[in-house]
């Protein structure tokens, strides 16, 4: 293997690893869809009727003018490909698949670039495979949130951080800094997964100074797409942000409402690398990926430090696991669905463990794909084996402290499609066209 940040793979499309795996996965999600018959709720349904602000200010005529007003909570890129896709599709209950879909290829296909700058063509192929097939992923790509649509950009940020060879090549850091700009217009936290990969870009880069110079001009190119919306919404922003005076939102201390553990404990310490485990790994995955670690850890040692691989890449996907999971540990309200950031060097770390074992390749992406199936399809009744679950658990508290063994669902809001008939027509159909309605 070489470390060559630009070293030559087939093509995504010409990988049939990547190509079958990006059409089971979005065969599995259409067949959820056409089952699901319960609408969205919550930051699902919230996000929904952004994008719906977002088509009617464009439809007249105002886009411009409430671009940066229309959402002061959220930036509004996502708003406006949800309005784009609006726009020009009839209503469905597909549209929010439609609408996901590039961000789905987008990590897939981003992961398969970065794999294949030190793995084989398969192996790399089956990464961006896996990477779609953990569960909590899988929901989220079903559904209107911000978070799947971060992580396609997070990968991308990745992956042309290597295809710049560490910022020196201009043309690749300016592409670096246009994605940084539309990650942060996704959501504020973007940076929070790169921080420490840009810095290890540097280190590792042959002429520093060059990179340093090459990663102003991006930041600049970025600042020119953000200023639009966060010149007028950023003091806003950060003045809805926890603060001392909301004593129950203080990382340190514990939040209950959002099954935050707070820093006080080593729940919250480790309630990252638990979510990894729990919600989209589980205990086989997990087992792999520990023994896995053990197994390169000490084959490393007997290199005398240096990876036998010859490369670079697998400690810049340490540096960016580490920077999600160091860094989000101190943001309030945790959740799940914020690890989607650090998910693709989960998937291609754990490859890249077992590259030498074909078969436990071939195994692992068996069990990934079970459990995918599983939980986006009604083949059995729910299923959750857990530790430290709190019984009766009605406010998402276990949140805080289990570890998921395996479920085949997420607190029965993600899972395999509900027939629950809410009968939104006839109650849509009852209420005067002039009334106002809250929900």
């Amino acid at each position: 293997m070489v470390s060559d940040p630009a070293k030559a793979i087939p093509p995504f499309y010409k990988n049939w690893r990547c190509v079958l795996g990006l059409s089971v996965v979005m065969g599995v999600n259409v067949i959820w869809e056409i089952l699901n018959e319960v609408p969205a709720i919550w930051d699902m349904a919230y996000h929904q009727l952004m994008g719906i602000s977002y088509l009617e200010a464009l439809r007249q005529g105002t886009l411009i003018s409430e671009f940066a007003t229309l959402s002061p909570t959220y930036p509004p890129l996502y708003y406006l490909h949800e309005a784009g896709v609006y726009l020009l599709l009839p209503e469905s209950d597909f549209r929010t698949l439609i609408v996901n879909f590039p961000y789905i290829l987008l990590t897939a296909y981003a992961t398969y670039r970065i794999s294949g700058t030190f793995l084989s063509a398969s192996t790399a192929g089956w990464a961006s495979v896996l990477v779609l097939l953990f569960p909590a992923m899988a929901m989220v790509h079903r559904e209107a949130l911000l978070d799947g649509a971060l992580a396609a950009w997070v990968t991308t940020g990745a992956w042309l951080i290597l295809r710049s060879r560490w910022f020196t090549h201009i043309g690749w850091t300016l592409l670096f800094g246009l994605v940084c700009g539309l990650g942060a217009m996704t959501k504020w936290t973007f940076p929070i997964y790169l921080v420490i990969p840009v810095l290890f870009g540097v280190i590792a880069s042959k002429q520093p100074l060059r990179s340093l110079r090459n990663l102003v001009v991006a930041g600049l190119v970025a600042l020119t797409v953000m200023v639009p919306y966060y010149l007028q919404n950023l003091a806003a922003m950060v003045s809805r942000y926890p603060t001392t005076d909301q004593a129950g939102l203080i990382p340190w201390r514990p939040y209950p409402r959002h099954g935050e553990p707070g820093l006080d404990n080593i729940w919250g310490w480790i309630y990252y690398p638990r979510v990894l485990a729990s919600y989209f790994l589980y205990l086989p995955l997990t087992v792999l990926f520990g023994v896995g670690l053990f197994r390169n850890v000490f084959r490393v040692s007997r290199f005398k430090g240096t990876d036998p691989t010859g490369s670079r890449i697998p400690l810049f996907l340490w540096s960016w696991l580490l920077s999600g999971l160091v860094l989000l540990i101190f943001l309030t309200p945790k959740d799940p669905r914020f690890a989607l950031g650090v998910v693709p060097p989960v998937a291609m770390l754990l490859l890249h463990f077992w590259e030498s074992r074909p078969r436990l390749i071939h195994l692992i992406l068996a069990i990934a794909l079970i459990q995918f199936v599983t939980f986006s399809l009604p083949l059995f009744g729910p299923v959750k084996i857990a530790l430290f679950e709190m019984k009766g658990d009605r406010d998402f508290q276990s949140l805080q402290r289990e570890w998921v063994l395996y479920a085949n669902h997420y607190f029965r809001l993600g899972g395999p499609p509900l027939t629950e008939s809410w009968k939104l027509a006839e109650i849509v159909a009852a209420v005067p066209e002039s009334a106002h309605v809250a929900v």
